[in-house]
């Protein structure tokens, strides 16, 4: 049985302090997938990300996180988190694993979200001799 209805979770969570958070369920079993601010913030090449822009992140691109969530948990990457009365699935992404889906699915980081040092535009020589 597959993992199936991934959304983001925005709600407070103590798994939420300095991650976006993700919730699925395979059949009945909830499973949590965290990803955390510094894993985002060296993937997509920003600094100081805000909890909104965490969020804003990953759900911009949740079929490619929940790619990554599943080919962790198939593999048997889970930990577990006891809270609220009950015991949950965790899968922790690492900034490899994301990297590894990026680069197969050959998904560039959009231009918009690169803040780092400007990169000066490659304009072709218009000088005539």
């Amino acid at each position: 049985m597959p993992l199936t209805g991934f959304r983001l979770i925005k709600d407070l969570h103590p798994l939420r302090q300095d991650a976006a958070l993700m919730r699925c369920t395979h059949g009945t079993l909830v499973v949590l997938a965290v990803i955390p601010r510094a894993v985002l913030e060296e993937h997509f090449w920003r600094a100081s990300l805000t909890q909104e822009e965490l969020d804003q992140l990953v759900a911009a691109d949740i079929g490619a996180f929940g790619l990554v969530v599943l080919a962790k948990y198939r593999r048997g990457e889970i930990g577990s988190w006891r809270g609220f009365g009950r015991t949950l699935s965790v899968v922790t992404l690492t900034l490899a694993d994301i990297q590894a889906v990026y680069h197969a699915t050959a998904k560039e980081k959009p231009a918009d979200q690169l803040t780092s040092l400007p990169i000066p535009s490659a304009k072709p020589s218009s000088s005539k001799r």
